[in-house]
This record gives structure tokens, sequence and C-alpha cells, in this order.
């Protein structure tokens, strides 16, 4: 563990510290090797200033085809829907992600709410998106990861009648401790409360992927290090794609889910919504899940014996995918 290093100016780090933002940094980012191949069949491109990756198998290609928006946990990217590549093909489905800005390839823009994000998705995100797939959709569906709950819900609230489905997978509410509050929730405060630090242990993150990955499988629940230990070579590639501007993105996530909760309440009757976490996820805990169920009306459906990463392909299958 990472008890003494002279990374960080010759300063100590507790290894419990360590621990707690290298899976910060690693949380959504434990991929299928097997899957690299395929990353030749998505297109990315920058349109203003938003970084996309557009993963297109529908058949038809006009308004009347309701794309995918993914939204990708925190300190993940656009190349995080690779991990489900399989059935958006199987589907024949259109599937855009993007960098929140300070990730991947995305210009880092400030925000000092939720409120500023709104202004940027419809002045930036959405339009992009349009721009991307060449027609005007009439509805989207919206899927997120983990810490990208906030962004979709909030999207949910802000053009309501341009969203037909919302699907959260390993989401919770994060907005104050909670008594058995899981690892990524405490260490989103370590993220926030040291900015020095955390842009020291990207920086290493990124110069010892392996050596990252292996200290945070530590504190993953079983079912999570057997889906991460088979899927080291593509979450290199992912980390090394969000860190590239270093941790401001994912240190604006962390300061978002602590500060302003304001994405947590319901949404509109019309939109149909799912909720799918794992009952073993050791990385977001089942009361935070729990408390933002409450909170937005939207039961959370728990997958038995499966944690924060290996619930996600059973979430997306059942949810965003189902009926299709």
């Amino acid at each position: 563990m990472l008890r003494h290093t002279h990374l960080f100016g010759g300063k100590r780090l507790r290894s419990i510290q360590a621990t707690y933002i290298l899976l910060f940094c690693t949380t959504i980012l434990s991929f299928s090797s097997s899957q690299i191949t395929c990353s030749q069949e998505w297109d990315h491109e920058i349109i203003n200033g938003v970084a996309l990756a557009k993963y297109d198998y529908a058949t038809n290609r006009d308004e009347t085809n309701v794309p995918i928006i993914y939204f990708h946990g925190t300190s993940s990217s656009k190349l995080e829907p690779l991990v489900v590549l399989e059935h958006i093909k199987k589907k024949k489905r259109t599937l855009i992600a993007f960098d929140r800005p300070g990730y991947g390839d995305s210009k880092f823009v400030h925000f000092q709410s939720l409120k500023d994000y709104d202004c940027w998705a419809q002045t930036h995100l959405i339009p992009a998106i349009e721009i991307s797939l060449g027609y005007t959709p009439q509805q989207f569906d919206l899927v997120s990861v983990s810490g990208g709950a906030q962004y979709s819900l909030r999207m949910a609230q802000v053009v309501p009648n341009r969203v037909r489905k919302l699907s959260l997978i390993s989401a919770g509410l994060f907005g104050r401790p909670v008594r058995g509050e899981g690892l990524y929730e405490r260490s989103r405060r370590f993220a926030v409360r040291r900015p020095v630090l955390s842009d020291a242990i990207i920086h290493f993150a990124r110069k010892n992927p392996k050596l990252t990955q292996a200290i945070a499988a530590k504190k993953f629940s079983e079912p999570d290090k057997r889906f991460s230990e088979s899927r080291k070579n593509l979450w290199a590639q992912i980390l090394l794609d969000a860190t590239k501007q270093g941790a401001i993105g994912l240190r604006q996530d962390a300061r978002m889910q602590l500060f302003d909760t304001s994405y947590a309440t319901p949404l509109a009757a019309s939109i149909v919504t799912e909720f799918w976490n794992g009952t073993c996820d050791k990385t977001i805990s089942t009361k935070s899940a729990m408390l933002l169920s409450q909170k937005t009306n939207i039961p959370v459906n728990f997958v038995k014996n499966e944690g924060h990463l290996s619930s996600i392909p059973i979430g997306f299958e059942q949810s965003v995918l189902k009926d299709e």
C-alpha cells in the first residue's frame, strides 16, 4: 500500500486515504480487454467543446430514431459504453456518450451549481449531440452510471418533453454522510478537501495503472473483483482517456455531489424510469441508493449477488434495452 511516498513532496499519505482516492479514480474504469478491438466501431468528435463518442447501430437515422444519451461515471469517460457495446449492437440502437467538462477531451467549464450545468447542457451538450446525429430527435433515452446520475436526472428535469426514458445504474444520493456509506462516497470528500493531493494521485495513477488497479481492487466487493480482473486493459485505456486534464473533472463531480442535491426530486410522470443497483455494492451503499429512491420516487431494483461494476451490463440490458 502507499504508506510512504516522495510523490507528494515528501509528505506521508496514509494508506487508507490513498486507497479511497485510487478507488475513486478507478470506480467505473474496469472493463473487458476483449472489447478493445471494438473501439474502432465508434466515432469520436469534438463539437462546441464537448467530446462525443457515437456508437451507432440503428437502421433508421432520422427524427424517429430515439438515441440513448450515456452519462459516464465519476472518473470515467466517453469510452465507458464499451462495456455494453454488444448489447447496443444486438438491439440496433444509437448511443452517444460524452465527456463532462474536465474529463477526457471536453473543455473544462466551472459549475457553481447544477444551474450552470443546466445552461451548459442546453447551449453546448444538446446542440452538439444533434449536430453529431445529423438530425433533431423527437426524444432521447437517458442512462447514467454512478456519478453520472445527478446530471441525467437534471437533464430530465430541464427538458422533460424530450426525455422518453431514464435509467439509473449503480447510483445513490451523496449530499451528506450516512451510516454505512460506501468507499466511493468517502473518497469524494477526500478529493474536494485535498485538491493538490488528488491531482498528484491522478498523476500517479496515469503513470502506474496496473498498480492503481491492484490497490483499488482490494476494496472492491467479490463480484467486482472478478469483473475487474478480466478487464484490466480496457480499464487502463479509459483511465488514461478520462484523466487527460488531471483531477479537475473528478473534483467538480465530487463538489456537485456534496453540495447540490437539487437533482434528487421526482420527474415528470410521462418519463419512464428505472433504477438498478447491486446487492453487493461496497462502493455506493445501499442506504444511499434507497435515499435517492425515496427522494425521486423511483423504486430501486437490486441485482442479487452483483456489485457496483458487475451490475452495469445487467442493469443496462434490463432497463435501457427492455422491450426494445
